[in-house]
Formats: C-alpha cells, sequence, structure tokens
C-alpha cells in the first residue's frame, strides 16, 4: 500500500517548502518578461554509473549535462562525460598499511574548476555511506559525480551571464570537506556574477 501525502519530508528542521504552482510559474514569467535578472534559468545535472566493478576497483562513467532557457525556449544544452577509475590502496608509505581511495579521470572533457587534478584522494573515513548501503567505492565515486556537477554550475554562473538562476538537481548540502570546498567556490563565484542558485 502506498502513502500519499500532500507535503514533502525533509532532512533538516532548518529547510523551508516552496509551493510550485502554475500561480508561481506566471509569477516567474512575469518578472522576466519585465526585464529582472530572473530571465534565463540554467538547470544543472550529473549521473554517474558503475560499468566495471572488481574487488579493489570500479570503473564510473560520469555525466553532467547543462540546459540554459530563456522563457519557454531552450537556448543551450551542454552534456560533459568521461571515466573515472576508483582503486583502493594501501598505504604503506607511514607503514601503518591504512586503506585509501583514489578516483583518477580518464578520457574525459569534465570541467575542471573544483578538482586540483585529474585524481583524488579519499581517506576511509571521508567514504563512510549515509543512509545506503554504498560501498566505499561507490561513494567515492558518488563524491566526484558531485564535483564534477558542481564544476558545470560553476561554468554556467561564469558563461551564462544572463542567467537570473542556476538550478542544480538534487541538494545544496554538502557532504564532506571536498564537496564543502567545491560549493564554497560556487557560492563565491554565483555572487560575483550575480547570479541566484537553488
Amino acid at each position: 500500500m502506498a502513502i500519499k501525502s500532500a507535503y514533502a519530508l525533509l532532512s533538516k528542521n532548518s529547510y523551508r517548502l516552496y509551493e510550485l504552482n502554475e500561480g508561481c510559474w506566471n509569477s516567474f514569467q512575469a518578472a522576466a518578461a519585465a526585464g529582472e535578472n530572473t530571465k534565463t534559468v540554467a538547470f544543472v545535472d550529473g549521473g554517474n554509473a558503475e560499468i566495471l566493478r572488481t574487488p579493489t576497483s570500479e570503473i564510473h562513467r560520469i555525466r553532467t549535462e547543462v540546459a540554459v532557457t530563456s522563457g519557454k525556449r531552450l537556448v543551450m544544452a551542454r552534456q560533459k562525460e568521461g571515466y573515472a577509475i576508483i582503486k583502493v590502496l594501501v598505504n604503506n608509505a607511514d607503514g601503518d598499511g591504512k586503506l585509501f581511495y583514489e578516483a583518477r579521470f580518464f578520457d574525459s572533457n569534465l570541467d575542471g574548476g573544483m578538482l586540483d587534478s585529474d585524481t583524488l584522494e579519499f581517506q576511509n573515513g571521508e567514504l563512510a555511506a549515509k543512509g545506503n548501503d554504498a560501498s566505499a567505492m561507490g561513494k567515492a565515486a558518488e563524491i566526484t559525480r558531485k564535483l564534477a556537477e558542481l564544476a558545470a554550475a560553476r561554468w554556467a554562473a561564469q558563461n551564462c551571464s544572463d542567467a537570473g538562476f542556476v538550478v542544480l538537481d538534487g541538494t545544496l548540502e554538502t557532504f564532506g570537506s571536498k564537496e564543502q570546498k567545491g560549493m564554497e567556490i560556487l557560492k563565491a563565484e554565483a555572487a560575483a556574477n550575480g547570479v541566484l542558485l537553488g
């Protein structure tokens, strides 16, 4: 039996709901017609899919998409994609033998800017699965995809000068220091260009 509810369940009490209905959309369209800085919206989404798994590595395909709309028109669509190999490694340099994880991009045209290089390293504690059964390697791939999405959103904030909004699919909530740093960079870039994030 399905549970029907008129309300969304929020993960934090500090989150607020905004009712989206035809009246809201018409108000948004009216603001755009009036020439306010709401005429263009850049929608950003991304995804990753595991395509190969071994006990010590996984290969994921990662994609991002930016769709820019003005009114009811699609102005531009931009897709980037690449692959990331996620490996579990042992730190023998310190003699402690602790596991760490490495995500390395290859055959990629994904936006940079959130990544210091084509390689990310994760300590085991950074990859604790939150509320799902994701493996540590799967969590590393998820964080890598989220950073690619943030980079695509940063590109939209920089290059869609008349974009009033950049809307990310998912949440603006961050998990871990890498996502938090990426979000801080994106927020600063958006604010500098007069773009709102949602």
